[in-house]
């Protein structure tokens, strides 16, 4: 059994590394019970939880310039932060499209399947948060989660598709189509920079 053993200034890092990771978690549910509800004003939360996220990614960033960690765990320690970080950013960016698309109609359409795929991002989440909470307090083999992770980012990867198909159907405007795509675009990204992260956390466990 792992407990990591780190000076104040690495516990610190992990603490905030575990708030960001729960941030991003309830950026992931904001924005799930905002696309059910089809309420648009929920999505000005995730604008809060962006700052936030990007003030504990300074910290994480001042505590490592400052010593935490040996010098060859450091790149990885904060590009696992900053990643974190981007997904919130990208979660913001979603959540600004999805408030500009104007075809309510549209959304009806691929509703079903934009509510799993945010369904899906919440769970790869909580998968994401397992595998930091094994790598740095329990140790043990992450296969299984990782294995979890890509399933899910496959499935996430089939239901784009899916949706795409369905668009093309549809008579849709230049410009609505653009706005439209843009915000499928991010909604999907996130899975995928999830699963980034979990290549970076699965390394870092063989590393320590």
């Amino acid at each position: 059994m792992r407990l990591f053993f780190g000076g104040k200034s690495e516990k610190e890092v992990l603490i905030k590394t575990a708030e960001l990771i729960q941030l991003l978690c309830s950026a992931c549910e904001i924005f799930d019970e905002a696309i059910k509800k089809g309420d648009k004003n929920l999505m000005s939360e995730i604008y809060v939880i962006e700052k936030k996220g990007d003030e504990i990614r300074r910290e994480i960033a001042s505590k490592i310039y400052e010593g935490a960690f040996l010098p060859y765990l450091r790149p990885n320690i904060y590009k696992m932060a900053e990643m974190i970080d981007s997904i919130i950013d990208k979660l913001e960016d979603a959540a600004l499209s999805f408030s500009k698309i104007k075809r309510e109609d549209l959304l009806k359409i691929i509703k079903n399947e934009i509510e799993i795929i945010s369904e899906l991002n919440i769970k790869m989440c909580h998968i994401l948060s397992k595998s930091f909470t094994i790598c740095f307090l329990k140790g043990g083999d992450l296969r299984e989660t990782i294995i979890l992770i890509r399933v899910l980012e496959k499935r996430v990867d089939d239901l784009k598709h899916s949706i795409l198909d369905k668009i093309m159907r549809e008579d849709v405007k230049f410009w609505e189509g653009i706005v439209l795509l843009k915000f499928i675009e991010q909604l999907v990204e996130i899975s995928d920079l999830i699963e980034d992260v979990a290549d970076i956390i699965q390394l870092l466990n063989l590393s320590l």
